[in-house]
């Protein structure tokens, strides 16, 4: 039944691709604590978040307990720690709402349209935009699970961005000199980087589209009687 189907699963919530997952969550609640009263540990508990966040998938290949909820998961970690980012960026630089807010609304857009075309490709995601039919320039972006000079850039640019803009706001002007401007260089660089990706993203969200039109073109099923 499905639902004994079900219970005989629960117990894969509980391997430790899981157990980062969570730990990652409730960092990103704690951190919470600390985002007005102490900015540093603000920092340190956000970066150690992003730092676990290389672990769940070697766990998950190593232990052999790649699962498509951990898959899930992992996404949600990634997106619910973005967002807070970048709610607590709006209150740092009101004038930026709207692209923070549009920034915050794509990611989980982008979201949906990848794990809805990782299920009727019945593959990773990733695996079907590295294919023959993407153009180059995303396919190499995507190509060896984004390792490589572009994916690197875009993937800093979407992690470090929001986490820069808060650690600017807190010690930018404690800085002075050099150390000023490579902080603004680094900025400047996460935003080029979040700009590739938003091209990227933009892509993932027409070829789902484009999928979801597809299937409108197939020829309805008759109802059983």
């Amino acid at each position: 039944s499905t639902w004994g189907t079900l219970l005989s699963s629960m117990h894969k919530l509980l391997w430790v691709p899981q157990l980062i997952g969570y730990t990652r969550l409730g960092l990103t609640a704690v951190s919470a604590r600390f985002v007005d009263s102490d900015p540093a540990t603000f920092l340190a508990l956000t970066c150690l978040h992003m730092f676990l966040d290389v672990f769940d998938g070697l766990a998950a290949r190593a232990l052999s307990q790649q699962t498509k909820f951990g898959e899930v998961l992992d996404v949600v970690c990634d997106n619910v720690a973005r967002s807070f980012l970048y709610v607590v960026a709006t209150r740092l630089y009101p004038r930026a709402l709207g692209l923070f807010s549009a920034l915050l609304c794509v990611e989980w857009i982008v979201f949906v349209c990848s794990h809805a075309s990782s299920v009727l490709a019945r593959t990773n995601w990733k695996a079907t935009m590295a294919g023959s039919t993407t153009p180059r320039f995303f396919a190499y972006m995507f190509s060896n699970n984004f390792r490589n000079p572009l994916g690197a850039l875009a993937i800093g640019g979407v992690s470090g961005l929001p986490i820069a803009v808060y650690a600017y706001a807190h010690f930018g002007d404690s800085l002075s000199g050099i150390a000023h401007s490579a902080a603004a260089g680094g900025l400047a660089v996460l935003a080029v980087g979040r700009l590739v990706a938003l091209s990227c993203e933009a892509f993932v969200v027409k070829r789902y589209i484009h999928e979801l039109l597809a299937m409108d073109e197939l020829p309805v099923r008759p109802r059983p009687e």
